[in-house]
């Protein structure tokens, strides 16, 4: 029995090792097909991030890519890179078997930023659609609205469409974040805010005679009724009566019994909004005829409008029904006729000469003193339009005309001896829907009025008289005048309206140092636009004390009104009221004035203060110093400013990437530290932004304070150190420059990156656009570009700018 057995068992044993030599070895562990080093199966990965991928334990392989332009792998490491989003197919074929493996990736790209855009204000009931803007552009994240108050203004969480529930404000937050099911508080997600106010709020008024005002709401007014109104003078503060209000839609006109014409500012007040304008002087300044082009064989109305100064239209006066006896029209034509206050014209080209004068009758050495003369030649077009399927156009400084003419809107005004280049921007698009940009040339109508300089569809424009004068499209092939594009020439700009950035301020006295408070001045002009300080010419600020309070004079540097305590040491804690006038032009401002509260007031607390809640790192002609952020503590004891507190250590992060971008590091700062600061945009050729677009925070972490009942001092611990707690207040940084757009030209055989890309900004193309930095991703001769730096210039001033292009070319 035991001789069997060891016979059975040896033969057993012989079988499993002859079993165990036929078995595969090491690629039986390349059955399981392509990993991540780190054991990881999962296929979703992300752009800027490196993938190390293996084919089994100790498995050699060679490794390729189906589009490298979505995902390059190295040959023989295995390293996947992600260059942009899609879909990839790996391939890993093992050096010893020849066997081949594949994986297929899905590559997505998590956004570096994301914005919303400026405040929006609604009415009651009305919506607005919120567009979110990932950059890049081609991020895959997930976008998700959110409301904090939706009693005020709910948003679609997907779709983020706002609505308007009720009077008040809200804030709209916007996650972008890598899929649906991520958490909102994660550090990953890039985040946008904005304000949303509803209500209703008048966003311009016109007059369009001396007794009626055009008043334009952001919401239906059919409820609005004249009672609601006031319409106030700013000089002498009287009002003036409504007789009636007319309503249409948004717009509601307001008639009052007394003329409005003595040229001065007044301001139109409906519940709490308000809007300042400046009356007509009622003085005929220019008259104009129009249209300057009519369709063929179509009867049109030819009239003459007289204008005053400002471009108010004082009186429309259709030919043969002239209403103001003191306007001449004449229409001569061969080429048709005139019916009533209509001209008909036989076919495209034909033309009809109109004159017009305005008369004063007043006659000195027999010549007729102020006597304004106008004429112009009406051309026929093609009733089609010309064949363009959209024409748009607009007035704007040189060099800014609209970069996306999609959001572009009208304006025609250009004010005589402008201090700024200013040029006509027109746009074309054919009846194929194609953008048209050569063929055509633009002239004035009538050069004793507007100047027009320019090559193609831009030309540079010169106000020589007020009036009315129209761009001429010209066909140049055809030699014929396609399209008549007005233009508004008006008087020039003057200060019309003053607004303080704050009417009320608080000082405290005896404070270590000086308390401080720095008021800014806005001023407008009659067309609504910001007249920079630095364009003020004579005129100055002047603060006017009332009732006695101090002179601050002194305060005054440009348009800032600088404040502190000295000011006000000899007249003790009050109220001073001062009114800050500026050509003529009136704002109110209190200065509170508090002393220290009384020794037996031990409550000690904190006030942090940013010298920005917001801060736009746009750069231009206006910003000639660096763009600094500063933070800083105030401790007050009762409420009132005592001093600032030590500052022992800060970070300055950007929430949006989790990045800190500023601190003092390990080492604490010196005793006496009181303010921290960091430069967010640094002038120079060119001008350098040193922060990102996003939301961000600031800590201080500060020494503690106490009161005594005499002594306002440090508080300490048994050991003898310094008591310390943490505040932390958070800010946005935006970047309203204008984007720069790219356009590739070329995708292969290409030299360079200009030679496969046109960059442009503010719609005109960068012939030199000095190309800084290439963020890219080489594969043999293919280049996929992520990024590029260039220095653009915006005015006169150069500034260095980062766009998204995320697209590839091939070189020679």
């Amino acid at each position: 029995m035991k001789k069997n057995f060891f016979k059975k068992l040896a033969a057993t044993l012989a079988f499993a090792m002859v079993v165990t030599s036929v078995a595969p070895a090491a690629t039986a562990s390349a059955a399981a097909g392509i990993t991540q080093k780190n054991g990881s199966t999962a296929s979703t990965v992300y752009v800027t991030k490196s993938y190390g991928l293996k084919l089994g334990k100790g498995v050699n392989a060679k490794w390729t890519s189906s589009n490298k332009s979505v995902a390059t792998v190295g040959l023989t490491g295995g390293v996947l890179k992600p260059v942009k989003p899609g879909k990839v197919t790996i391939t890993a074929k093992s050096t010893k078997t020849g066997k081949s493996y594949k994986k297929t990736f899905t590559v997505k790209q998590r956004a570096t930023s994301v914005e919303l855009g400026d405040d929006i204000s609604l009415a009651v009931g009305d919506t607005a659609q919120l567009d979110a803007e990932l950059t890049p552009s081609t991020s895959t994240d997930v976008i998700r609205y959110f409301s904090d108050n939706k009693e005020v203004a709910t948003v679609g969480m997907t779709g983020g469409k706002v609505t308007a529930k009720a009077n008040g404000e809200a804030t709209i937050t916007v996650y972008a974040k890598a899929t649906t099911a991520s958490s909102n508080a994660s550090t990953m997600n890039k985040v946008d805010t904005i304000k949303v106010k509803v209500g209703t709020f008048i966003e311009s008024a016109t007059q369009n005679s001396d007794t009626k005002l055009d008043v334009t709401f952001n919401t239906d007014m059919k409820d609005a009724k004249a009672a609601d109104f006031k319409i106030t003078a700013d000089d002498t503060k009287l009002d003036i009566a409504i007789k009636e209000a007319k309503v249409d839609g948004k717009k509601v006109t307001l008639e009052t019994f007394a003329e409005i014409n003595d040229g001065k500012t007044y301001t139109v007040t409906y519940k709490d909004s308000s809007y300042q304008f400046t009356a007509t002087d009622n003085k005929v300044a220019s008259i104009a005829i129009t249209p300057a082009t009519v369709s063929a064989e179509t009867k049109t109305e030819i009239k003459v409008l007289a204008k005053d100064a400002n471009g108010v239209i004082l009186s429309e006066n259709p030919y043969g029904d002239v209403k103001d006896s003191k306007i001449e029209f004449n229409i001569e034509t061969s080429n048709g006729y005139t019916e009533g206050s209509k001209l008909y014209l036989f076919k495209t080209g034909d033309t009809a000469k109109a004159t017009a004068k305005y008369h004063t009758y007043d006659y000195v050495d027999g010549k007729e003193v102020g006597l304004l003369e106008t004429e112009l030649t009406i051309t026929a077009v093609d009733k089609s339009a010309a064949g363009f399927q959209e024409y748009k156009y607009t007035v704007a400084e040189t060099g800014k005309g609209p970069s996306n003419w999609s959001t572009a809107t009208l304006n025609d005004k250009l004010a005589v001896e402008d201090t700024v280049s200013r040029s006509v921007y027109v746009y074309l698009k054919d009846n194929n829907g194609d953008e048209v940009t050569e063929g055509y040339s633009l002239s004035s109508s009538n050069e004793n009025v507007l100047l027009v300089n320019g090559n193609g569809l831009e030309a540079s424009l010169t106000a020589v008289a007020t009036g009315t004068a129209y761009v001429l499209v010209k066909d140049v092939d055809a030699d014929k005048v396609v399209l008549s594009l007005p233009i508004n020439i008006v008087a020039k700009r003057k200060a019309a309206s003053l607004s303080l950035d704050k009417n009320s301020v608080t000082l405290a006295l005896n404070s270590t140092p000086a308390d401080s408070a720095t008021v800014k001045a806005t001023v407008k002009d009659q067309y609504g636009d910001k007249i920079a300080a630095g364009n003020w010419g004579t005129d100055n600020l002047d603060p006017e004390s009332i009732s006695n309070a101090p002179d601050i004079a002194l305060a005054v540097v440009s348009d800032e009104i600088r404040l502190n305590t000295s000011y006000f040491t000899g007249d003790g804690a009050g109220t001073y009221n001062y009114n800050v006038k500026f050509a003529g032009l009136v704002q109110n401002l209190k200065v509170i004035v508090k002393d220290q509260a009384a020794p037996t007031n031990k409550s000690v607390s904190y006030s942090l203060g940013l010298s920005d809640e917001k801060i736009d790192l746009l750069v231009n002609d206006d910003v000639t110093s660096n763009k600094v952020f500063t933070a800083d503590v105030k401790v007050l004891r009762g409420g009132v400013f005592a001093q600032y507190a030590d500052i022992v250590s800060y970070e300055i992060k950007n929430v949006s990437t989790n990045k800190v971008v500023a601190s003092n590091g390990a080492v604490d700062l010196p005793v006496g530290t009181t303010s921290i600061s960091k430069t967010a945009v640094t002038v120079g050729a060119p001008a350098v932004k040193n922060l990102d677009a996003g939301n961000y925070s600031v800590t201080l972490k500060i020494a503690q304070y106490k009161w005594d009942g005499n002594t306002l001092s440090k508080d300490l611990n048994t050991d003898g150190s310094v008591k310390t707690i943490k505040l932390n207040r958070s800010f946005v940084v935006v970047d309203t420059q204008p984007k720069v757009e790219v356009k590739q030209v070329k995708t292969t055989n290409c030299d360079d990156i200009n030679d496969a890309f046109e960059f442009y900004y503010n719609g005109k193309k960068q012939d030199n656009p000095g190309t800084i930095i290439v963020d890219e991703v080489v594969s043999n001769k293919t280049h996929y570009i992520k990024k590029v730096t260039i220095d653009v210039t915006e005015g006169t001033t150069p500034v260095r700018v980062t766009v998204e292009v995320n697209k590839s070319f091939t070189v020679k």
